[in-house]
């Protein structure tokens, strides 16, 4: 421990901003229990944390204008395929679960019984 301090920081500091992150994520996930409990619309509580995220993550992207390669066209592919396949894959999740939630209990015991 004593030997992080003595270094600058420089090689710590990925440990402490992945544990910021942690604690950031920690509290939105009791911020989001809460107001789900409170009976807040999960589509507004979404809109809302989307709106957090891009109003705290805009200043970074407007201070920090140097070093940036070009954006090209691979580039642009690279990001769109990745949104896509995790647009995907978190509606398949989704699906799962409310389809999971929906079957009847004596639906899940024929299903059961038809493999054995």
């Amino acid at each position: 421990m004593v030997r992080w301090l003595q270094d600058g920081g420089e090689k710590s500091l990925p440990f402490v901003a992945m544990v910021i992150v942690l604690l950031c994520q920690s509290g939105s996930m009791v911020v989001i229990k809460v107001a789900l409990a409170n009976e807040m619309n999960k589509y507004v509580m979404v809109v809302y944390s989307f709106a957090l995220s891009t109003f705290t993550l805009l200043p970074f992207l407007l201070l920090h204008r140097s070093e940036r390669p070009p954006l090209t066209f691979s580039t642009l592919c690279s990001f769109f395929l990745l949104a896509l396949f995790g647009v995907i894959v978190l509606l398949s999740l989704l699906m799962i679960k409310t389809g999971m939630r929906s079957i009847s209990k004596r639906y899940i015991k024929f299903l059961r019984e038809r493999k054995e």
